[in-house]
């Protein structure tokens, strides 16, 4: 049985933005976290993600949480593709339905040591939205970013497992350099009631400019309907934080896959 899994983006931590954070474009067996081993050679997963983030508060200075002069609603679609180039070695691609970001990513599998499976990871996410600016002006939109990340996978027991991300980030221009941050992703996944059910509880935590930064919560169910399709539902919480966003959002990724 094929163990089909999806990215599911929501703003922020999740997020069809691709400017935003993390490397969304490679495959994984859970929610947002990235998986060691990487998808079967020469198969093709393509997924579609649709979700709908509100926000009507802020986390304050003090890290209490305020609310929003207004309330903020977003709706989106985007689309990833992911190829097994080799035994050891994947890429993928992730773009919103209006072409506006790109995440360009790789991973590469290092070890397999029994229960712990051990990978890297990098990309790239480019701002390709349609802008004008005077040319003697800093583009106003989010700068161009590249990505290192490191993957570790536990296997608990045959029905329940463990992924962990650790990512860093910063801006491609030199001038950019100051808005270098982490994510961290830690999610556990159990098949103990249903070898098609796959239960999830996610935990994501990201930095920003300052002393911006969030932690966040987000259950998710993905139901594999066949080998090659998969259903995923998950909702994020976002918990504590401080200079930041509070947000919560829906999430259904729709993952396919062709050998």
């Amino acid at each position: 049985m094929m163990k089909i899994s999806s990215i599911l983006l929501l703003i922020g931590l999740i997020t069809c933005d691709t400017l935003s954070g993390q490397i969304n474009s490679l495959w994984g067996t859970k929610i947002n976290a990235i998986t060691a081993e990487p998808i079967a050679l020469h198969t093709i997963e393509f997924e579609p993600t649709f979700g709908m983030t509100r926000s009507a508060s802020v986390f304050d200075q003090d890290g209490l949480r305020q609310n929003a002069d207004s309330i903020d609603l977003q709706s989106m679609v985007c689309w990833r593709t992911t190829f097994g180039i080799s035994r050891s070695l994947e890429a993928g691609i992730v773009a919103p339905s209006d072409f506006s970001s790109l995440n360009f990513a790789a991973k590469l599998y290092l070890a397999d040591l029994n229960e712990n499976k051990i990978a890297l990871m990098a990309g790239v996410s480019l701002n390709l939205g349609t802008r004008k600016y005077r040319q003697n002006s800093e583009d106003p939109l989010a700068p161009d970013l590249w990505q290192l990340g490191y993957i570790h996978h536990i296997a608990i027991d045959n029905d329940n497992s463990i992924d962990i991300n650790i990512q860093y980030q910063s801006g491609l221009k030199r001038t950019d350099a100051q808005l270098g941050s982490w994510i961290l992703f830690a999610e556990l996944g159990s098949y103990s009631l249903h070898e098609r059910i796959l239960f999830i509880a996610g935990f994501g935590y990201q930095t920003g400019p300052g002393d911006a930064h969030k932690f966040s919560a987000y259950p998710g169910v993905s139901i594999e309907l066949a080998d090659q399709f998969a259903l995923v539902l998950n909702t994020q919480h976002d918990l504590f934080g401080r200079s930041i966003e509070s947000q919560f959002g829906v999430n259904l990724a729709v993952t396919l896959a062709f050998e």
